[in-house]
């Protein structure tokens, strides 16, 4: 039961998480009860949207379009990326909140993923200096930088900064691995689009919960961006209830969005 909630996923992801390797009877019930009963899970929660999500462009393949931003968690800064095919995060400690780190760390993740097409972030002074666009420019990449006045029209980074938080928040609330959280989190089935590793590896990693050999050899996820495509317009549907869309959010998706190839919001 540890092993399955290990980094503190919600009750649907454990139990997509466990189908996929173990089973005993009573099993839905009990993995539903351990999460519920999680005293960490109920001390952090996601923030609330106030906002639509804005849909960007769907990749069509892994590492093509990623988004960053800098949060903070018990006073620590840190890195998020997030890639939008693949549904896979990491994060890395700022030792400060300059450009310089800013560009170590991006350096780090593109020397192991590649170069992107795309790196979406907010108007941060790090993420816009003239530092970053020389950066952009030596290593053959765009930079597309979100609304100062929607803060959720970067709803990629927005989205996984949210998740990097809370697995943050959770791992140090009860002094957990965070690495070994976010390995049971990337190997954790989205659907039918498989898990955060397999779309961007083609392949499960090997985690401390049991799983077949045969299960841990390439295999392509197929039709990943149609999938996205309808699963994040379902997910729009979700997110956006109870939310408020304002003229100047309105203004920007129809402008920019329009420009980028992406799907307006739909009213």
């Amino acid at each position: 039961m540890r092993a399955i909630h290990l980094g503190h996923l919600g009750v649907q992801r454990s139990l997509s998480r466990a189908r996929e390797n173990v089973y005993w009877y009573g099993m839905n019930k009990d993995i539903t009860d351990h999460v519920e009963k999680c005293q960490t899970c109920q001390c952090h929660q996601k923030d609330k949207p106030e906002e639509p999500i804005l849909i960007h462009k769907i990749p069509h393949r892994p590492w093509q379009i990623v988004a960053s931003d800098i949060c903070q968690v018990e006073r620590v800064n840190y890195l998020v990326i997030a890639d939008s095919y693949s549904g896979y995060f990491d994060f890395s400690v700022l030792p400060n909140i300059t450009t310089a780190s800013v560009i170590k760390c991006l350096k780090s993740w593109f020397a192991v993923h590649g170069v992107p097409e795309t790196l979406m972030c907010d108007e941060g002074t790090q993420l816009i200096s003239r530092e970053i666009k020389k950066f952009a420019e030596d290593w053959n990449f765009s930079i597309h930088t979100s609304s100062p006045h929607h803060k959720r029209s970067n709803g990629l980074a927005e989205r996984y900064v949210q998740e990097a938080k809370l697995l943050l928040r959770n791992c140090v609330a009860d002094k957990s691995d965070i690495q070994l959280a976010l390995l049971n989190q990337r190997n954790t089935p989205r659907g039918n689009l498989g898990s955060p590793v397999q779309r961007l590896m083609g392949r499960r990693t090997k985690s401390t919960l049991f799983v077949e050999e045969k299960l841990l050899k390439p295999q392509l996820i197929k039709n990943v961006p149609s999938k996205l495509r309808e699963r994040r317009n379902l997910e729009k549907q979700y997110a956006d209830r109870g939310t408020k869309t304002t003229a100047t959010s309105f203004h920007w998706s129809a402008s920019a969005l329009a420009s980028r190839g992406a799907d307006p919001p739909q009213s």
